[in-house]
């Protein structure tokens, strides 16, 4: 009985969304008095302890003195019909959710009154629905959805008119193709950020009269370096027209912008830095419109650390006492926070404040690990960089990033490169040589702190 899929499924619910259940057992299926106790003993062990024994199909056979259940037969078919009927509860709340998204509550119901022949109300729904769908935010199901409410109309009563059809016919392949262009070409923004070129005679059409594709195609072109539009026309163009789309696509195309605008800054562009966070502060905004509201452990430190480079601390500071809630997986907050702070203390110059921040949490993330030990790197060097204990940080910091195979090539490469300049600079050098070293290096991590470090009055 513990891992009976009703109990798993029943814990994944919110105590709100339990008690609705519990309320919706009782509505539809108050007769079943025994499979209702069932479930609210269930229910209350559940949530106490997952792994109490009293969720034991032996012990709640015992309980015969409070007459929970007859038979082992009966309380595996009372848990059956649990299940099933938890099941209808949540789809139930997905289509009767609150959403400007209402196609498919649209199409169950055009569904009905097509099987029941009432044409009347199916056409004025059929209305409504396209209406709805027009106005909505775009997506790349956009055309698809289109495109079904135009199936329903052709294939729908055998007395419809057949002008009716006529339109709906032509008007159901014009979205259908729309469709196939857009979702191939946003698939291909994706590909080519991943590195996986598409031959060349598999070219999308461009169509000019439809934002969806156009925008995407913009992009594709920018990650492809095909020079059609400039970086800043494809940015006044996003710019003009992402208000359109919906959230999913906001993410996809501003996140697109972002990976475009950190290869710039890799290949040596630092300006790009600036547009890394301009980016950023845009997917924030989107974060603040959205009813999902959460950010990556990934993405929340990103942000801190390209407001960082850029100088913009006191952004920085208010962007962790605003974020810091939305962080998901909730497990990684709070070390996430904590290299969020050491950032900001590190580009203070606070650098035994780094050291102390980041030696006081145990960081179990691999994106985490990293950052920390760059950090205290560049650190440790700041502080003490010619005593034992900066060396044989240095010592162990090779020993990470060269005996560990797990690192993508960029990664490795550019954390050790970062430990062959330090270590260069423990020793007397010559300034010029050693920054046109640093410039000329990739991959190479903190480059612009390197870059300061040698010249104070170096500028993004």
């Amino acid at each position: 009985m513990q891992q009976s899929k009703y109990v798993q499924l029943l814990r994944t619910l919110t105590k709100s969304e339990r008690t609705e259940f519990g309320k919706y057992l009782r509505g539809l299926y108050g007769t079943q008095k025994q499979m209702l106790t069932i479930h609210a003993y269930i229910n209350k062990e559940a949530v106490v302890n997952y792994n109490s024994s009293k969720l034991d199909k032996k012990y709640v056979l015992g309980k015969k003195k409070d007459k929970l259940v007859a038979s082992a037969g009966r309380l595996e078919r009372h848990l059956s019909d649990l299940f099933l009927y938890l099941e209808e509860f949540l789809r139930w709340k997905m289509i009767n959710r609150d959403s400007s998204d209402n196609f498919k509550k649209d199409q169950i119901q055009l569904e009905i009154y097509k099987e029941r022949q009432l044409s009347d109300f199916f056409f004025k729904a059929l209305e409504k629905a396209r209406a709805r769908e027009e106005e909505n935010l775009l997506d790349m199901w956009h055309h698809l959805q289109l495109g079904i409410l135009d199936s329903m109309l052709h294939y729908s009563f055998e007395t419809i008119k057949v002008s009716k059809k006529d339109i709906a016919l032509p008007s159901f392949l014009a979205h259908l193709e729309q469709f196939i262009k857009e979702v191939k070409t946003k698939a291909q923004c994706e590909l080519e950020q991943r590195k996986n070129i598409l031959s060349k005679n598999d070219e999308v059409e461009f169509d000019e009269s439809k934002v969806f594709l156009k925008v995407y195609q913009a992009i594709l072109g920018l990650i492809r370096n095909e020079e059609t539009q400039s970086y800043e026309q494809v940015k006044k163009l996003v710019n003009d027209q992402l208000e359109k789309f919906c959230e999913e696509d906001c993410s996809a195309i501003i996140t697109y912008l972002i990976n475009y605008c950190i290869g710039q800054v890799k290949s040596g562009q630092l300006i790009f830095s600036k547009e890394v966070l301009y980016w950023y502060k845009i997917l924030i905004e989107q974060l603040s419109i959205f009813e999902n509201r959460r950010i990556s452990h990934t993405d929340f430190n990103n942000i801190i650390e390209v407001a960082c480079k850029t100088e913009e601390l006191s952004w920085a500071k208010d962007f962790i006492e605003r974020y810091q809630a939305f962080i998901q997986p909730k497990n990684l907050g709070e070390p996430s926070q904590a290299i969020g702070k050491a950032l900001i203390a590190f580009e203070e110059k606070a650098y035994e404040k780094v050291i102390l921040l980041l030696n006081n949490v145990q960081f179990t993330d691999m994106d985490h690990a990293i950052r920390a030990r760059w950090l205290l790197l560049c650190s440790h060097y700041e502080v003490h960089p010619k005593d034992k204990q900066c060396e044989d940080f240095m010592a162990a910091y090779h020993n990470y990033f060269t005996r560990n195979g797990i690192w993508h090539d960029d990664i490795k490469n550019g954390s050790l490169n970062l430990l062959k300049i330090l270590r260069k600079m423990t020793k007397p050098y010559l300034p010029e040589v050693l920054k046109q070293e640093i410039q000329d290096t990739s991959p190479l991590v903190y480059k612009i702190w390197l870059l300061k470090k040698l010249d104070p009055h170096f500028q993004i």
